[in-house]
């Protein structure tokens, strides 16, 4: 009799799922119960699980958008792989925050200026609980005002070599 209620109880299907709060290792253990006496284990399974933590960066195509111009964003996301992942973009300006399933976003500033545009990762199962953050601060100049163009810094001008006395043959 008691092997027939083992092969019942692992006949069923339980689905659980947890969300770990910090990274690491950690021991995930499953126990089944005697229905009848509910304190009694009568199996178990256990597994080393790692935890590694998702990784949102946002960067902008555009470097120096300006104004009325559609400037281009990608959230890139590395870490464990996620079905489905949403992402909340806001851009700063008092416009409405945009969720979109894809990591290509566009918006169109309608003025000059600097703004901080922050990046969510949102949670697939909830679509509230954000998972992962990025900010960055994207300064849109005016149509008319020329480019800047940002350069590497040059290499430093070494004085000249002290003569020397001797001769050279």
């Amino acid at each position: 009799k008691e092997r027939s209620n083992l092969a019942a109880i692992g006949s069923l299907h339980a689905q659980r799922s947890h969300i770990w709060n910090k990274t690491g290792s950690f021991t995930l253990r499953a126990s089944v119960f005697d229905p009848a006496q509910q304190k009694q284990e009568i199996a178990f399974a256990s597994r080393q699980i790692t935890v590694q933590p998702v990784q949102l960066e946002l960067t902008v195509t555009d470097t120096n958008p300006q104004a009325q111009s559609e400037v281009r964003f990608l959230a890139k996301v590395s870490g464990p792989s996620l079905e489905g992942p949403q992402f909340r973009l806001n851009f700063g300006d008092n416009s409405d925050s945009l969720i979109s399933a894809a990591p290509n976003m566009s918006h169109r500033y309608t003025s000059a200026g600097e703004y901080a545009v922050t990046a969510e990762l949102l949670s697939t199962s909830t679509a509230t609980e954000v998972i992962a953050t990025s900010k960055i601060v994207v300064t849109v100049r005016t149509a008319d005002s020329p480019a800047t163009v940002t350069s590497a810094p040059s290499q430093p001008v070494l004085p000249p070599a002290p003569a020397s006395s001797g001769s050279v043959q």
